[in-house]
């Protein structure tokens, strides 16, 4: 959905920016793909979301996150000038993000994710960059909103155009590849910001397998830097119904509780998947959603 032209910045440099601040519209369009996006004018994607809760030390940078999760449903919107994004936002549930460059606000484009920095609205969003991804009727991406400097909401969610059950197989074999976005309580008290590859495959479409990895984080609790954590890679398998699909997953440290996916395929004749997930961990939780591609 994203396609800019600004070299990355470290996310953990976003964050204390975000944590020091305070708090002509055309009509917008359904999104229907990428390939179709306007040059100029705003887009409306509809998805699914899961949500929690976090606080903030402000003595030591250090993000708890809560236990507790809640699912939505949730909208993305984006608005183009000559064929690049100039603001987004979204919501879900009691979370929201907006940025706007022509109010200040930053978009910062790496290889696979844009991050949407708005100091004014105190929230930080990472989307997926489809000139990466190479898909088309998915989005997913992950996204902080922040209450002042010391709690706030993480959200993950996918948006996109789903499979008409006419347009649904029910039979053969198919394997897509993608990559995920995410938010984790990686080491100790510290917060990433993940980036993990995904692959999803099924012999009958009626039963999935599931499994994510090469974790990889950028820490977003004050401290600079990034790190591999397999052990928040994870493996599952699930059941197809309908045009949906939902899998239990286990971290690859059997430490951390078994979690849950649950997804939808989306374009025609289910030519790409997307998702949200969700994994206790020691002390909070690990959330994010994904893309991917046959």
């Amino acid at each position: 959905m994203l396609s800019l032209h600004k070299n990355f910045a470290p996310t953990a440099l976003l964050l204390s920016t975000l944590s020091a601040c305070g708090g002509g519209s055309t009509s917008a369009v359904p999104f229907t793909s990428i390939s179709e996006l306007p040059d100029d004018g705003e887009v409306t994607a509809t998805g699914d979301a899961v949500t929690t809760n976090f606080e903030r030390r402000t003595d030591s940078g250090y993000i708890l996150t809560s236990g507790d999760t809640s699912r939505s449903n949730s909208t993305l919107s984006a608005k183009f000038r000559d064929k690049d994004v100039v603001a987004a936002s979204g919501s879900a549930d009691n979370s929201s993000f907006k940025a706007d460059t022509d109010a200040g606000d930053e978009v910062i484009n790496e290889t696979y994710r844009s991050i949407f920095v708005s100091p004014s609205d105190q929230s930080l969003a990472v989307l997926s960059n489809s000139d990466a991804t190479n898909l088309d009727h998915t989005v997913y991406g992950a996204w902080m909103d922040f209450d002042g400097a010391t709690s706030g909401r993480s959200t993950a969610a996918v948006y996109g155009t789903k499979t008409s059950a006419n347009d649904m197989p029910t039979s053969g074999s198919a394997r897509y590849t993608g990559k995920s976005i995410g938010l984790a309580r990686i080491s100790g008290r510290h917060y990433y910001a993940t980036e993990s590859d995904i692959e999803l495959s099924t012999s009958d479409f009626e039963n999935i397998s599931i499994s994510s990895s090469n974790t990889r984080g950028t820490n977003l609790s004050g401290a600079r830097g990034t790190r591999t954590s397999s052990a928040f890679d994870f493996s599952g398998t699930g059941t197809i119904e309908g045009t949906s699909f939902s899998a239990n997953v286990t971290a690859e440290d059997s430490s951390y509780a078994t979690g849950t996916v649950d997804g939808n395929f989306y374009g025609n004749d289910a030519a790409e998947v997307g998702g949200t997930f969700e994994l206790p961990v020691q002390g909070g939780n690990y959330i994010g959603s994904f893309g991917a591609k046959r």
